[in-house]
Order: C-alpha cells, then structure tokens, then sequence
C-alpha cells in the first residue's frame, strides 16, 4: 500500500507541473482564440451532452482546467463546481469567477450524495487508479444520478495517431508523453466501472476528424463539423477518438457477503424531497426502486435494469412496496419499508434495521 501511495504521489505530482505548464499556452487555440476551431468543436460536443443530464442541477467538473467548460456549465447548471490538480489551471478558473478547488480526482473533497452530475474531461486518461477514481465521482453523485466519463479510445483515429506519430509539444521544453496516458476500449470501460454504476449510454467526441488542422480548412470545417455531430449518438461512437461514455449511478448497491444495501438512505431522502414531505405519506404507494413512488414528479429515474437488479439481489419478492407512517411500513418481501413518527425512513435489508433521517 504504501509502494503504491507513493507511486501514485510521484504520478500527481508531474501530472501537476505538466498542467501547470501546459496552463501558460492552453487557450491558445481555444475559445475565444480560435472560435471555429477543433477545440470549440470538441467542448460544444461535450457541453451538449453534460446540459442534456445536468440542466437544473448540482455540477461538478473533475480537471477542471482554466474553467472554459465550467464556466458554460455553471449557464444551465444550479449550481458549477470543480476541482483541479495544477494550481496554473486553477488560476485561469478563478479569473473567471467560478468556484473551483484544488484537488485530485482520486480523494474528491466534497460529500457523498451531493451533486446531480458528475463529468470528467481528458482527465481519466491520465490517471494510474483510473477505478479509483470512477469510485470517487460515483461516490459524491446522488443516486440516480448521471457521471460523465471521457476515456482515450485506441479503437479511433486519433488512438492511431497518437500511438504511432510522435509526441505533440506542449511547451518548448516538455511534450506530451512527459505525463502518463492510458487508452481504454470501450469494452473495457464497463469492467472499471464501480456496482455503484452502470453503463447507460455513450457520445463519440472526433469520429471522422482526422487532426485538428483540417478544422482551419473553411468549407471542410463545416463539413466536419455537421458530420461530428450528426454521428455523435450513434454507433460510430465505438470509434471516436474520445469514448464519453453516460453512467447512472444505482439506487442502490449491494454487498453480496453482508447483504447490506447501499445507497438506500439516498433513495428513501431523494423519494421524500421529491413529494415535498418530512415524512413519507400513507396513500404513497411505490414500486420496489422507489423511484416510482414519484411516477409523474421530478426525483429519481425509473428503469427496468433497477427493477432487474432488485429481482436479481433477492429484494423484491413480489408486488408493491408501501410506504406508510409509523414503524409497519410496507414490505418488500419482508423487508420493512416505512417513515416513522420521529421523521425517518425505517429500512430492513436481510437481519439489519436502519433509520435514516429525511430533510427537506
């Protein structure tokens, strides 16, 4: 373990001054620089996918880098939040006002359950503990919640070229393999995942680009960009250069050995919010994901892969979960379910009883 923190330090600390670096020449073909450029057509493709989840919502960017996708965030978001590694990043953040922190997206430095979304640019490529880190994003989303994962994608153009032509500068003295980077398939991306996660669906960022030069080129510029976008949603995205793949983090998760429900107290506070109640009413009457108490309310998402995975855990035995004042509760198959008088939600998962108190 401990081999393995200081190896993991050593990783931090050149990937910081590799950024801090990078920082000083980092917008130079970026917005507002180069507005048409393949920059601007990269972050539009990934701004469009984090507002269609996050519109509304609590953000968080992990690399948050000099702010120029947060601070667009933060123009549908609730609220925008990130966090960074370089200092020389974070600075270019802080210019533009926006509230950003620095830290390592291997120990984010908030609380679990507390933001909506949870997105990640060009930033897991560069990290050993890749799985670690997916944890960490899964660990402060609320349930039912989404996570945006960006990963290299070696099945791609740009996989092509950047494992056989040489290393772009970055500097005149450093180059892009001065930091460590990692290309996942997108078949390998679901065995990183956390049980917490579970694959929902994915975006392809540069399908047909073939390098950013072609992005000066006035009519093909226009060409490629209708085509990027066109192609996005679709199965070509299994070949982009940037694999962003849609994560939704369960309701709960199980601990097979323990039989102990994670991710519960969540459900059961995020199912009372969305009915506006300290206490969880009696005519309430939901399926086993509680999700569904709120069918036609904003809250928690309905799925068949929730239902499937309750089923498959041994939780649902059958029907109805009712949930009711008092200590009965309802039951799924046998296990209570109930908001009791003292304003908590009473939940019995295999031997265990557990309170959970519910805030507004």
């Amino acid at each position: 373990m401990a081999v393995r923190a200081q190896v993991a330090d050593e990783n931090n600390d050149a990937t910081r001054a590799y950024y801090d670096e990078f920082s000083r020449r980092y917008e130079a073909e970026r917005r507002p620089n180069r507005p048409d450029g393949y920059h601007a057509l990269i972050d539009d493709l990934e701004v469009e996918l984090v507002e269609r989840y996050g519109a509304g919502g609590d953000l968080l960017e992990c690399g948050v880098g000099t702010g120029l996708l947060l601070e667009r965030f933060a123009r549908f978001a609730k609220s925008a939040r990130g966090i960074d590694l370089s200092p020389g990043m974070l600075e270019g953040a802080r210019a533009r006002g926006l509230d950003v922190r620095e830290a390592s997206i291997t120990s984010i430095p908030f609380d679990d359950a507390t933001f909506d979304v949870t997105c990640s640019f060009k930033v897991l490529a560069h990290v050993p503990e890749i799985e670690r880190a997916l944890a960490e994003m899964a660990r402060v989303t609320r349930p039912g919640g989404v996570v945006v994962a960006e990963f290299y994608n070696p099945l791609s153009l740009r996989g092509l070229v950047k494992r056989l032509g040489p290393a772009g500068a970055i500097s005149d003295a450093r180059r892009e393999n001065a930091v460590y980077t990692r290309f996942d398939a997108p078949w390998v991306v679901r065995r990183l995942l956390p049980p917490s996660l579970r694959f929902e669906t994915a975006r392809g960022v540069r399908i047909v680009t073939p390098a950013a030069r072609v992005m000066r080129v006035p009519y093909l510029r226009s060409l490629v960009r209708r085509l990027e976008h066109r192609l996005a949603d679709t199965r070509a995205a299994f070949f982009a250069g940037f694999y962003v793949a849609v994560l939704r983090k369960r309701l709960y998760s199980m601990d097979r050995r323990s039989r102990t429900a994670f991710g519960l107290e969540q459900a059961v506070a995020s199912f009372a919010r969305s009915v506006g109640r300290r206490r969880i009413r009696a005519s309430s009457l939901c399926e086993a994901s509680f999700c569904e108490a709120s069918l036609s309310r904003p809250g928690l998402p309905t799925s068949a892969e929730d239902r499937r995975d309750l089923q498959k855990d041994g939780i649902e035995r059958g029907g109805l979960v009712r949930v009711a004042e008092g200590a009965g509760g309802g039951v799924v198959g046998g296990n209570a379910v109930g908001a009791g008088d003292e304003g908590g939600a009473r939940v019995r998962v295999g031997c265990d009883d557990a309170v959970f108190p519910i805030g507004k």
